[in-house]
């Protein structure tokens, strides 16, 4: 369950992210810098629709109903506990540790990365992952550089060619 999960709202993420979905709706979510638990849920309609589209894998997947109960609590709760205050918990002097959704306190920070919660690796395997080391720092910087200067040589047609869409 918790990878049908994940699978699903890195999915959805990615594809609020795409520009004319991110233009129309998903800007107003990462418009709330005052992080808490009701900017979680400021989202457009268009996006409340998308986020609970995991939902609608029930209907193709059997299933309990009890586990379609369990995923709509955790997709109606997940963004209020997705968006603390805090990141990290420091006790002491040395003591830290990160919250579970600090991947989502950087993608609040840096928005074109950390697309999942982490619990499944699908962020390294697409190469949007940062973990907050200068590494990771770099390696987005790169993707993006390379995202914007594709963006301004490449029209459409040569993007889905690239893409294989388009012989």
């Amino acid at each position: 369950m918790p990878l049908i999960h994940e699978t699903g709202f890195y999915c959805a993420r990615r594809l609020l992210h795409w520009p004319l979905l991110y233009e129309n709706a998903h800007w107003l979510h990462h418009s709330n810098f005052n992080n808490g638990p009701w900017s979680g849920l400021s989202m457009h309609p268009i996006e409340h629709i998308n986020h609970c589209f995991t939902i609608m894998l029930f209907f193709l997947i059997p299933s309990h109903p009890i586990r379609m109960k369990n995923l709509a609590s955790r997709v109606g709760l997940g963004p209020a506990q997705r968006h603390p205050r805090f990141h990290r918990v420091v006790v002491g002097k040395e003591a830290r540790m990160n919250t579970s959704y600090f991947a989502h306190y950087l993608h609040r920070r840096y928005f074109e990365v950390n697309y999942s919660d982490g619990m499944a690796p699908l962020d390294k395997w697409f190469g949007s992952s940062h973990d907050c080391t200068l590494e990771a720092d770099a390696a987005m910087k790169n993707r993006m550089k390379e995202i914007r200067l594709r963006r301004r040589t490449c029209g459409p047609t040569e993007i889905a060619r690239d893409l294989n869409v388009v012989e």
